[in-house]
């Protein structure tokens, strides 16, 4: 078993970036799903409410995150935000943001309703509680990474009539080969200390960064 692509969604519901490796801290991979259009009383906006947000591509610059959609001028969103704060509301929970003018402006114009766009706030507190851990989080649904195995989606395309994309399951991480079972992955991955943990694609061992 190897690991085959990393995918980072720095804005919930738009365009995911693929990645040659990764670093991982506490909320999983640096800036996935740091950024979320809401509305503007602090609900989130999914693709379900608004298709077109999968149009908008982020790209990772030095000091920004530029996004662009044919629809649009180009956004640039430093990595470092101020702005009013506010609570938003996800699947699971509530989470501090902060509110960035020039983006809602952005994404208003884009989607051509009125909505915000929020990045985690600094001082988060939102905790993911599960069996045998607690973690901060970003936006994510409910969990700091989602694994996906090329095996398990197969799998699951011999059952189907109509064949699923990987990229329906917005994966971070995907693994290619074969496990003895999938408790035994899942167990392995829930116990591991991930904080510092450098993922680079083809290999089948993590590295810690010193």
């Amino acid at each position: 078993m190897h690991l085959s692509q990393i995918w980072t969604y720095p804005v919930k519901s738009c365009a995911g970036v693929l990645l040659d490796k990764g670093i991982l801290d506490e909320r999983g991979l640096a800036y996935d799903r740091h950024w979320m259009v809401v509305s503007p009383g602090g609900k989130m906006v999914t693709l379900r409410e608004a298709p077109t947000l999968i149009k908008v591509i982020p790209q990772f610059a030095e000091d920004h995150l530029k996004l662009t959609t044919p629809e649009m001028p180009s956004l640039e969103l430093p990595y470092r935000s101020t702005g009013q704060g506010l609570l938003v509301r996800l699947w699971e929970g509530q989470a501090e943001a902060t509110v960035l003018a020039d983006g809602s402006a952005w994404f208003t114009q884009y989607l051509g309703c009125e909505v915000l766009l929020v990045a985690v706030a600094k001082d988060n507190t939102r905790i993911l509680r599960s069996s045998l851990d607690t973690h901060p989080l970003s936006f994510v649904d409910s969990s700091p990474l989602n694994l996906l195995g090329e095996a398990s989606l197969s799998d699951l395309n011999s059952r189907l009539e109509k064949s699923a994309d990987m990229k329906q399951f917005r994966p971070n991480l995907v693994f290619a080969g074969c496990w003895h079972t999938p408790i035994t992955v899942r167990a392995v991955w829930k116990r591991i200390c991930w904080v510092g943990l450098l993922l680079i694609v083809g290999e089948n061992t993590p590295r810690f960064i010193c």
